[in-house]
């Protein structure tokens, strides 16, 4: 899958550094942020986590080479889990559609934190990223979608269904710290007749719901939720606003 994108803004072209760096906060994703010299100790001082800075009159092979540096999906890692940044796996989705898309969410995970203190629920998101990151092939891609939930992108050589098993098995396998046994529910799609990124998350979020209507600690693909709608006449993107 191709690098998410990098935007460059020019401070030339803002009245000042605040300027600038409130049109940055406007971006989601990367941003190479070009400066005067004068302005660089201002901007380092409020440079975002994932940016980076160089100066206007720096050759444009320099340039080049901090924005390809920037994008790479590596440089762009969630600090807690390990995983991919949001901004940086919806990116990557975006630019390059994957063949399937996993959703993975902690069951009970407000409960935990509630119980043991959000210390403790950190330890548990760390955990988790690492068995994550462990369990699936090397050219997935994972990243934290939200609070306590994964996406996980695979190419078309992968067995979905094979994949999210295993990620499910490997937190099973041993027990998290402070919460001992921790489960995830884990919503799949394959993509048909999706078209955009949106779609395939909304998919494999319906599915999730119905892992968890289902009890939790299980996998759900949208096609057996569709196939078994279509059964019985049903509506299964109505079925899934209700769940």
């Amino acid at each position: 899958m191709p690098e998410p994108p990098v935007i460059v803004l020019r401070s030339d072209d803002y009245a000042s550094v605040g300027e600038l760096l409130r049109a940055r906060e406007r971006i989601a994703g990367p941003v190479l942020l070009r400066v005067r010299p004068e302005q660089l100790a201002e901007v380092l001082a409020q440079l975002p986590d994932g940016d980076d800075v160089c100066l206007l009159d720096d050759p444009p092979e320099l340039v080049e080479h901090r924005a390809r540096r920037l994008a790479r999906p590596t440089t762009h890692i969630d600090a807690l889990t390990g995983v991919l940044t949001r901004a940086s796996f919806v990116a990557a989705c975006t630019a390059e559609l994957p063949a399937a898309l996993l959703v993975a969410n902690l069951d009970h995970f407000k409960q935990i934190n509630d119980t043991h203190g959000h210390l403790a629920g950190d330890d548990i998101l760390r955990d988790a990223g690492a068995r994550i990151r462990a369990a699936l092939p090397d050219d997935a891609l994972a990243g934290r979608i939200a609070g306590d939930s994964f996406g996980i992108a695979l190419a078309a050589h992968h067995d979905a269904a094979h994949v999210a098993g295993t990620l499910r098995a490997a937190f099973h396998a041993a027990p998290f710290p402070h919460a001992g046994r921790v489960t995830i529910s884990i919503g799949l799609v394959v993509r048909s007749t999706e078209r955009s990124y949106d779609e395939l998350l909304r998919h494999a979020d319906g599915a999730v719901y119905a892992a968890k209507a289902r009890g939790r600690d299980r996998v759900v693909a949208h096609a057996d939720r569709e196939r078994a709608a279509r059964e019985r006449d049903g509506d299964v993107e109505l079925k899934a606003s209700r769940t």
